[in-house]
């Protein structure tokens, strides 16, 4: 017999911290196309009556914004969860380039540089938090840019290319 691919009806959570008390905030600008208040029922966590959409919330509207188109085109629910992750999984490589890009400014030695480029990204915690929906992923990136600058403003003087980074 021959296998039959698995079709999924529900959307696939592994279980991260609140997770779905995350995605319900993409997820309501996906399908109402605007920034929710916190206030709405629909992003009102159970049993708590919070929401995270009363937090900083720009990672949310990229997310809200690409699952936006995605909704339009009917994809199905789990595409755009992993469309939300995917975003934080961006992010998290370009913090991955710009640690590399710091630590060869900060150390001499190649190797040293490799080594603290490795540490950083490499720390369980770092693998973890830019694998679900969150805004801890694009925090850490900012961090990393500001540190870049910073570093290049120390080494360089200031200048455009740091100027333009730092205010970024």
């Amino acid at each position: 017999a021959i296998a039959q691919p698995v079709i999924l009806s529900e959307p696939l959570l592994p279980n991260p911290p609140d997770e779905i008390s995350r995605l319900i905030i993409p997820m309501y600008i996906a399908k109402f196309g605007k920034l929710p208040t916190g206030y709405e029922p629909e992003v009102q966590i159970a049993g708590y009556g919070g929401s995270y959409a009363f937090f900083p919330c720009f990672p949310y509207m990229i997310m809200g914004a690409i699952m936006r188109a995605e909704y339009l085109c009917g994809l199905p629910d789990y595409i755009l969860i992993y469309t939300a992750r995917l975003v934080n999984v961006t992010s998290g490589v370009l913090m991955a380039v710009g640690v590399r890009k710091l630590a060869g400014r900060v150390f001499n030695d190649r190797g040293a540089a490799w080594v603290f480029a490795f540490a950083v990204m490499f720390w369980p915690e770092q693998l973890f938090v830019h694998t679900y929906v969150n805004c801890e992923s694009m925090s850490q990136l900012s961090i990393v840019i500001i540190l870049l600058a910073l570093v290049g403003l120390y080494q360089d003087g200031p200048g455009e290319r740091n100027c333009i980074l730092l205010s970024a």
